[in-house]
């Protein structure tokens, strides 16, 4: 006669314990590693729109007439070059984007205040400060009973800062500085 040993179909209590315990120590991992990865992807977002917003002000301002820059309105526009003997003077203007990177205007003219901004679905708050370079001055010429020296080399700093938030918030406590010359 020949006996069999029965065979075993199942696991055990202590396999199916240290199985659950692997599985939850595997999720409570994924779980901790979570609010990294959504910060990153949030960081990441934030750096393309910004890239674009900045491509977008510089291309706009390499359009422009080279000369010092003043500020009329809420929109940047050129005057004569500078009188002899005087340094270029900067000149800054904050313009505002929605979350998409789109630029925030009212009937064609850039919003101008925070306020007004963040009503309007404002993110993002960017400072322009163009200064003309006082090495790369030009030949002295005449603008009417002016002399004048033309600028040759425009310096211009980008200064992103975000989430825009109401006056009576903290300051926002994210930034990134985008610098770059224009040559004539």
């Amino acid at each position: 006669m020949n006996q069999r040993r029965a065979t075993r179909l199942a696991f055990s209590l202590v396999e199916v314990v240290i199985a659950i315990a692997i599985i939850a120590f595997s999720v409570s991992v994924i779980m901790a590693l979570l609010p990294v990865a959504i910060t990153s992807l949030k960081d990441s977002s934030n750096t393309t729109v910004i890239a674009a917003m900045a491509d977008g002000v510089f291309s706009s301002l390499k359009g422009q007439n080279f000369y010092t820059p003043t500020a009329t309105g809420s929109v940047l526009t050129s005057t004569t070059d500078v009188p002899a003997g005087n340094q270029p003077q900067p000149v800054t203007q904050t313009i505002y984007f929605d979350g998409s990177g789109t630029r925030l205007l009212n009937n064609g003219a850039d919003l101008t205040s925070a306020a007004l901004a963040l009503a309007a679905g404002g993110v993002y708050q960017c400072t322009i400060t163009q200064t003309g370079d006082n090495k790369t001055l030009g030949s002295t010429g005449s603008n009417g009973s002016t002399s004048t020296q033309e600028i040759n080399q425009l310096n211009v700093s980008l200064v992103f800062v975000w989430p825009l938030q109401a006056a009576s918030q903290s300051a926002p406590i994210n930034s990134k500085t985008f610098n770059a010359s224009f040559t004539r």
